[in-house]
């Protein structure tokens, strides 16, 4: 049977902190960790920097490589939430590309939790490394 148990912790974290989650999932029989919301961008609530898809350092210093190795060493698999379609006003990829968001031309955005949709069918948009 398959175990599984969601954790939220709301961007109040760091690395030892999730490490000493996992340790303690591990204990009681899980097999997956995955790492929700507020590893990426300046993310400190849920009003900005989706779409900014790198990893926040003041939170993950050592980055990614360092935590999912460490997850994995208890013999726990790494999972990474992020939502590739949205898209927060407040963000570097919104400042650069506003037209990248689905809109129409000379009408208010339409914003749901702080969020607009990408426009995932403009060609090369999800393939934009650095945009």
């Amino acid at each position: 049977m398959r175990r599984a148990l969601q954790l939220v912790i709301y961007f109040d974290f760091d690395e030892e902190k999730l490490f000493e989650i996992a340790k303690e999932g591990k204990k009681l029989g899980l097999e997956l960790f995955v790492l929700d919301d507020g590893w990426f961008g300046k993310r400190n609530d849920d009003t900005s920097s989706l779409g900014d898809w790198f990893v926040d350092r003041s939170k993950l210093p050592n980055g990614l490589d360092s935590l999912v190795k460490k997850i994995n060493g208890l013999g726990l698999r790494f999972g990474l939430w992020f939502e590739p379609e949205m898209v927060s006003p407040e963000s570097k990829l919104y400042k650069k590309h506003p037209d990248w968001c689905i809109h129409v031309k000379g009408r208010n955005r339409s914003q749901a939790r702080s969020q607009l949709i990408l426009d995932v069918h403009l060609r090369g948009i999800m393939i934009q490394p650095g945009w």
